[in-house]
C-alpha cells in the first residue's frame, strides 16, 4: 500500500518500569499524537511485556487509543526475547497472508526496554536477530532498539539491529521523555522517507547531559517543539545535567 507505515511498539512493562510509569505513559502518547499529524497513513500495532504478553491495540493511527495508568501497570520480568520474536511472526505471518498491494510499504519495529533479557522460554537471542536479519533484508523492516541499564548500541548488534537505529537512554523520568521525543523524530523522519538516525543530541539528552533545548535536534521535527522540553517546563523541572540522577 502505497505511503502507508506499520508502526509496530514492543514496550517493556516489568516491574522496574514502575519509577518511569508516568513518563512512559505521557511520552507515548505524546508520540501517538505527533505521529497523527504526520502526513501519510498509518496503523499501530503496539504490544506490552513482562513474563506475558499483551496486545493493547491494533489500529489505524487515527483510531489509536492513549497509553493510562488502567492500561499500563509495570510487574513482573523480562522475556524480551519472547515479545520480540512472538511479534515480528504475528506481523510477517499477517502481511504473508495480505496481497502485495496491501501490505503498507513501510515497516518500523520499536523496542523500549530498561532492562536486559531474563524469563523468555520460547525464542534465543540468534532466533532474534536470525528474524530481523531476514526482515530487514529481504522486506526492508526497519528495527529501532531502546535500552537503559545497558549499551544499547551492543546489545542491538546482537540482534542485527545497526548502530543508528539504537541509543541507550537514562532510567529515569528524563531519559524516557528524551528517548521518546528521539523515537517520534526518528519514525517522522522514516515515515517521510528520509534516512532515519539518532543524533548525538538525542543521544546526550537521553543520557541525561547537558542539552540545549533550541538546538537542532537531528531528524524530522515537523517544527514541532521538543516534547521532552514541553514536560520538563509542564513539571517545573530543569533540563538535564550531565551526571544529575
Amino acid at each position: 500500500m502505497k505511503d502507508a507505515t506499520q508502526i509496530v511498539i514492543v514496550l517493556d512493562r516489568s516491574g522496574s518500569m514502575e519509577v518511569v510509569r508516568e513518563a512512559t505513559i505521557e511520552s507515548f502518547n505524546q508520540f501517538i499524537i505527533r505521529q497523527k499529524a504526520t502526513p501519510g497513513e498509518a496503523s499501530v500495532y503496539f504490544v506490552q511485556f513482562n513474563t506475558e504478553y499483551q496486545v493493547l491495540f491494533d489500529k489505524p493511527i487515527a483510531d489509536t487509543p492513549t497509553l493510562s495508568y488502567l492500561t499500563y501497570q509495570p510487574n513482573g520480568g523480562t522475556a524480551l526475547y519472547d515479545a520480540v520474536g512472538h511479534t515480528i511472526d504475528t506481523i510477517g505471518q499477517r502481511f504473508s497472508a495480505m496481497r502485495e498491494s496491501q501490505r503498507p510499504d513501510k515497516v518500523i519495529f520499536v523496542v523500549l526496554t530498561d532492562g536486559e533479557e531474563n524469563s523468555s522460554r520460547r525464542y534465543s537471542q540468534m532466533m532474534i536477530a536470525d528474524r530481523i536479519e531476514h526482515q530487514r533484508t529481504k522486506y526492508g523492516w526497519e528495527f529501532v532498539f531502546l535500552g537503559a541499564n545497558q549499551d544499547a548500541v551492543m546489545t542491538a548488534r546482537g540482534l542485527a539491529i545497526p548502530p543508528r537505529a539504537a541509543m541507550s537512554y537514562k532510567a529515569s523520568p528524563a531519559g524516557v521523555w528524551a528517548s521518546v521525543d528521539a523515537l517520534t523524530d526518528f519514525t517522522c523522519a522514516f515515515r517521510e522517507g528520509d534516512t532515519a538516525a539518532f543524533s548525538p543530541v538525542h543521544r546526550a539528552a537521553a543520557m541525561g547531559e547537558v542539552v540545549d533545548p533550541d538546538a537542532e535536534e537531528g531528524g524530522k521535527s515537523n517544527g514541532k517543539k521538543s516534547s521532552l522540553f514541553s514536560w520538563l517546563r509542564r513539571s517545573g523541572k530543569s533540563a538535564p545535567q550531565l551526571g544529575q540522577s
